[in-house]
Order: structure tokens, then C-alpha cells, then sequence
């Protein structure tokens, strides 16, 4: 009776799928034949130690359950060499696209083999490369997770869009302390693509799974209906951290920045969904529990992205808000934020899974 409360956050990250016939040989260097996954910043991805992860789908005694297993190099084992400035001419088109290119696997001669990746997937996994029937692999910036600057206020790592708020909500979820009622957080997949996938926001499968757990806890249809129009939503993704030196993109009266705490975005086009009762809930909540938040809204000429909230928030009929981090070159290879934000998100969601 007392509604539930919901984060939802995506865990996938701009960057580059392998394709089904994964190296293309040019003379004695063999590449990884990848295309683009989401929008990533192209041009970051030059130079980068990359490395590969995802599943693959293994021959098994049952042809209608293949034997799945998830693979994660951890190690470089590719780059996207750029090339030297001296080569290419300030004015070419060459130089606009010259990141555009494919990640460069291996330089070894003419014994390179179009299955070359196979027999390295099948090592990696001790499998036989011939049972490797389907795979999903995804190239990713291999970087460590760095303190920076003088007084250590910032941090740069990959993906933090939008590791930080999975972190935040799986956080929350677990130290979460409501007397009454259902926490649920959900890490969503394809959001970088749209969100119409199978796992996706804008499928059936928060309704689906939401409806399950009510009727499992012994609600009937009408109880359950009640329960979705008394639930609240909050869609954790990162914001538009300003800067100055790119000033004409934001809107320098509705910004946010690093260590300023809980983003509030908002939008009259309800990309971003928040409306006044969530804005205020929020603020509340804040400054109940001392947590610094701020208020964030994009550059009238500037669309800026989507998030989940609106897609949920439109199949559960719930109340929702976006919130979020300050984050600098957003769908970089490196991206960076204040080094305080991450506790800041977590003590706010708790917050929000803890009031009653």
C-alpha cells in the first residue's frame, strides 16, 4: 500500500561491436572489423589501449540452449593508431575523418587468418575454436579508474556514463531501509541505441517483471494497478558538466558542475522528465540529509540527449524525475567527473529508497 520506489539506469556505453566476420587483412596488419555501437566520440577513441569483452555462444548437447559463456580480456590487445599530424594537411578532409578508422589487432605477416579472433577467443576460453558458433563482442577503452588534479577533486575513467549511477542504484538498493513498500532498481540495456530492444526501456519488460512481483506477493489486478499510480521513478544518468571554454553550448544560468552534487534535469520536451512536484520532492530530500544538489537544463538551441524516465514513466504511468552527475566529454573514451559526486548520488538514492 505504500507504492514503490524506482532508479533505473543503463549499462551499456558508447563504442565499437565486433562484426560477425571479425578481422579484415590489410598487407601485413590484421584489424578488427568492428562498426560504430551508439554515438561515441570518434576522435577520442585515437591511440587508446583497448581491449574486448562480451559472450559467446558455445556448441552444446541441446541445439535450443547453446552453452553461453562471458569473456573479458582485461588486457590491450588493440588500438586505433591516428596518424602523425606532419601527413595529413590542416584543411583536408582527410584529417576530419582520419580516427574513423578500425582497431588494429596484430602486426605478423602473411600466416594472419580471417579466424584469427576465433582461436584467440578459444585459448582465452579453453574451448575449441570450432564449437565458437555465435559471439557479442564489444571493444572497450581498457584505462584504469584515475584520481586527478592537485587537490584530487576530479576522477577520469572510462564509462562513467553510466557506471555511476549503476553503482548508485545497486548501492541504494541494498542499503536501502523502508519499513513498507517495493525498492526495485533496473540497469537497462541499449539505451546508447534507442532503448527498442527486447531488454530495452521502451519494451513490455518493466511492466511484465513489475506485474510478476506484485501478483507473487499476493496483490490482484486492481491492488497492483493501484500500486503503479502510487509508485515513484527516478531515470540515473549522467548531466552536461559546464565548460567554459565551450560556453556558447550551455545555458550558464541553468548549469551544473563537478562536486556540486544531485543533478536536476529538466526539459520542456520531457527528454528529460522531471516536473515541479519531482523537482521539489528532490530538493526536499536534499536538503533534509545535507546533500548538495543542483539544477540542470540544456542550451535552448541545443536538443542534448534522452534519457529512460520518459519511455518507463509513459508504460507504468508513474511519477518520474531525471537526475544525475556533472560529467565532462560525455561518450569519450575518457570521460571525468568531481571525485565527491559518486557518494553524493549514493547518499541521495538511499535516501530516496529509505523515506517513507
Amino acid at each position: 500500500g505504500s507504492g514503490y520506489r524506482m532508479a533505473v539506469s543503463h549499462g551499456d556505453t558508447p563504442g565499437f561491436r565486433v562484426k560477425a566476420a571479425p578481422c579484415k587483412k590489410q598487407g601485413n596488419y590484421l584489424f578488427l572489423n568492428a562498426e560504430v555501437y551508439g554515438g561515441p566520440n570518434l576522435a577520442s577513441w585515437a591511440d587508446r589501449l583497448l581491449s574486448l569483452a562480451g559472450r559467446v555462444a558455445l556448441r552444446s548437447d541441446d541445439p535450443m540452449q547453446p552453452d553461453m559463456k562471458l569473456v573479458d580480456l582485461r588486457r590491450p590487445v588493440a588500438l586505433i593508431p591516428d596518424v602523425a599530424v606532419h601527413l595529413v594537411s590542416e584543411n583536408s578532409e582527410s584529417k576530419q575523418k582520419r580516427s574513423v578508422k578500425m582497431p588494429l589487432l596484430t602486426v605478423g605477416g602473411e600466416n594472419l587468418e580471417q579466424d584469427y579472433l576465433l582461436h584467440c577467443l578459444a585459448k582465452e576460453l579453453a574451448v575449441k575454436a570450432e564449437d565458437i558458433l555465435d559471439y557479442e563482442l564489444y571493444v572497450y577503452h581498457c584505462a584504469p579508474c584515475t584520481v586527478v588534479g592537485m587537490e584530487e577533486d576530479l576522477v577520469s575513467a572510462p564509462r562513467l556514463d553510466n557506471l555511476t549511477s549503476v553503482y548508485a542504484v545497486l548501492r541504494a538498493l541494498a542499503d536501502g531501509a523502508r519499513g513498507n513498500g517495493v525498492n526495485v532498481g533496473i540497469v537497462f540495456d541499449g539505451e546508447e541505441i534507442g532503448s527498442r530492444t527486447k531488454g530495452g526501456a521502451f519494451s513490455n519488460v518493466t511492466e511484465v517483471f513489475m506485474k510478476k512481483l506484485y501478483l507473487a506477493l499476493g496483490l490482484n489486478e486492481e491492488q497492483y494497478l493501484g500500486e503503479m499510480l502510487r509508485g515513484m521513478l527516478l531515470s540515473c544518468d549522467v548531466a552536461h558538466a559546464y565548460h567554459p571554454m565551450f560556453a556558447s553550448a550551455y545555458d550558464d544560468k541553468n548549469a551544473c558542475y563537478p562536486n556540486g552534487g544531485v543533478c536536476i534535469k529538466q526539459a520542456a520536451s520531457q527528454t528529460y522528465a522531471t516536473d515541479s512536484a519531482m523537482g521539489a520532492m528532490i530538493r526536499q530530500l536534499c536538503e533534509r540529509k545535507g546533500i548538495p544538489c543542483q539544477r540542470f537544463a540544456n542550451h535552448t538551441d541545443v536538443r542534448g540527449g534522452s534519457t529512460l524516465a520518459n519511455m518507463v514513466a509513459c508504460l507504468l504511468g508513474v511519477k518520474a524525475a531525471d537526475v544525475g552527475l556533472a560529467l565532462f566529454a560525455m561518450h569519450s573514451a575518457m570521460e571525468t567527473m568531481g571525485a565527491k559526486d559518486e557518494q553524493h548520488f549514493v547518499d541521495f538514492l538511499t535516501a530516496f529508497m529509505s523515506a517513507e
